[in-house]
Parts: C-alpha cells; sequence; structure tokens
C-alpha cells in the first residue's frame, strides 16, 4: 500500500522474519527558492530504508551558472555524512530540518 502526500511517499510492507509491517520513508520534494535575486531550483531525496538521499540545487535562469549536486548518508535519523560539495547549501539544510532528520554530526 502506498500513500502520497506533499512530503513523499509511505510504503509499508511485511517483514516475513517478524511478522510486522515496517515502514518505509521515502521523502522527496522539488521546490523552487530565491535567493539574492536568484532563482534556485532545489530537489531533496531520501530513503529511510536504504538509508541514503541525494540533492541538486541550480539556478534556473543560468545567470551565475550555479550547480551543486550529492549524496547523503544517514544512521537512522541523523545525517551522518554528504559529498558533492563543500557545504550544504541552505535549502537542503531546511528540508531536512522540516522532514525532522538530525543535522548536528555535520
Amino acid at each position: 500500500m502506498s500513500l502520497h502526500n506533499s512530503v513523499g511517499t509511505y510504503v509499508y510492507r511485511v517483514d516475513s522474519k517478524f511478522k510486522q509491517k515496517i515502514q518505509r520513508m521515502k521523502y522527496n520534494k522539488r521546490y523552487t527558492v530565491v535567493e539574492e535575486g536568484v532563482t534556485y531550483d532545489c530537489e531533496v531525496n531520501v530513503d529511510t530504508e536504504t538509508y541514503y538521499g541525494s540533492f541538486e540545487v541550480y539556478d534556473i535562469d543560468d545567470s551565475y551558472g550555479y550547480h551543486a549536486e550529492g549524496g547523503l548518508w544517514f544512521v537512522g535519523n541523523v545525517l551522518t555524512d554528504y559529498d558533492g560539495v563543500y557545504e550544504l547549501p541552505k535549502c537542503v539544510i531546511k528540508t531536512l530540518e522540516q522532514w525532522n532528520f538530525n543535522l548536528e554530526d555535520i
């Protein structure tokens, strides 16, 4: 069974070993943000079953030629590592915080 909402997709499956329902959350959000007069497209994805996510941010009109993308690694709900950029873009941080991921280790 899958349910769609504004945050992502809830996927329920039965774990045959423990005979119980396990919740898997696939987060996905893509939106436009304007910072200092530049319009960016920001996409963030997280899969709680694989504890991996990704992000991509770029300026829409290519006026600054800005593009950043990378991977996100989690232990539970704690972001433990990322790659692709020196510092996570603000829109990625904001999105992960809205989804209640812990970013204290980063």
